[in-house]
């Protein structure tokens, strides 16, 4: 049987997740530059402002990175699970693309 104090905390802690992640979402700041990682190593820095592609070649296989009105995004990927590929643009800087089987990481930085 549900206490009424039980609803309470659960309707609080709703509430209180809600706030926090509005709060994450407005912080969130737009930013200036895409930087490409393979295995931990910088191999590329994009600029956000500009539409540009560029193509990652690694022993584990190949990215198509894109960064087209101010979103970054993978195009194209040899991989076989295509996780990278279908994972939405991003732009802020509180979010990363990964590509597990080719060890690529894109992140947004200021």
């Amino acid at each position: 049987m549900v206490k009424k104090a039980d609803v309470w905390f659960i309707v609080i802690t709703l509430l209180l997740g809600i706030a926090l992640f509005v709060i994450w979402k407005l912080s969130a700041k737009p930013g200036k530059t895409a930087v490409i990682s393979v295995d931990g190593e910088i191999v590329a820095e994009l600029p956000m402002n500009s539409d540009t592609t560029y193509t990652v070649r690694t022993e584990q296989g190949m990215n198509v990175v894109e960064v087209k009105d101010a979103k970054l995004f993978v195009s194209k990927a040899d991989c076989r699970d295509q996780i990278c590929v279908g994972h939405r643009a991003i732009s802020d800087q509180t979010e990363t693309i990964v590509c597990l089987p080719h060890k690529l990481v894109l992140e947004v930085k200021e």
